[in-house]
């Protein structure tokens, strides 16, 4: 399932760009919960209480909080969002893609370029979806997407995958399960755990903050490396 967030302090518009959403995903036959917001903060609470998207469609004036902020914000507290614009005003477009954001979107064109918009980035969002570590149980076969791994801890000779709904386990050293990810957004903490980059909040000193809450120790031995990609990976949200 796709999960697009709609921000706009308009009424009228905020109907327009779900009704147009809906349409497209429900023609292509694709799973899509749509959630809609008049206020930005509304959407930054969420995101701090763990609500995932896939897609933001965001109008960039609002009252509260405007739109080049609240994807700025996003790109902070977020797994590489993808970001749509859309606005009344011509004149924001140049400044819209300082943003890195997918596309820009006039309004009173939206029931034209929106799906296009979506049609550009819907085999991106398809693969990031179908990026997945196989758990091998006797009986069964777990998939578990990439994008749903927080981190990943030694337990004896199991090695333990926390994802955002449940915790998992396989049997294998945590070396050969950086060998299997083969991801450069899995990083190795210490001995005894992996961080996913994509749901580090923040660090300090030699401690890790997760998404879900959690808290991971960083070997003074990988704390350079640690820092380095998580600045890098940081550095390329914004």
């Amino acid at each position: 399932m796709f999960r697009v967030a709609v921000v706009d302090d308009n009424p009228v518009f905020l109907e327009k760009s779900k009704k147009i959403t809906g349409k497209f995903f429900e023609e292509r036959k694709l799973e899509c919960e749509i959630k809609t917001y008049e206020r930005a903060n509304s959407v930054i609470e969420e995101i701090k209480e763990r609500q995932y998207f896939d897609v933001f469609l965001i109008d960039i004036e609002m009252p509260d909080v405007d739109g080049m902020e609240l994807a700025r914000q996003i790109r902070r507290l977020y797994d590489s969002p993808y970001i749509i614009f859309v606005t009344s005003h011509v004149e924001y477009s140049i400044k819209g893609y300082e943003y890195n954001v997918w596309r820009y979107i006039i309004k009173e064109n939206m029931a034209e370029n929106l799906p296009q918009a979506y049609e550009s980035l819907i085999e991106q969002l398809k693969q990031k979806k179908e990026k997945f570590y196989i758990v091998e149980h006797p009986k069964k076969l777990l998939k578990i997407l990439y994008e749903d791994i927080h981190y990943i801890y030694k337990d004896g000779k199991n090695a333990v995958f926390v994802t955002k709904n449940n915790v998992w386990s396989d049997r294998k050293s945590l070396e050969q399960v950086m060998q299997a990810l083969n991801d450069p957004m899995f990083v190795r903490c210490e001995r005894g755990n992996i961080a996913n980059i994509r749901h580090i909040m923040t660090m300090k000193d030699n401690v890790l903050k997760m998404r879900n809450g959690d808290q991971l120790p960083v070997s003074s031995r990988m704390l350079k490396e640690v820092r380095k990609t998580l600045t890098k990976y940081w550095g390329e949200q914004l």
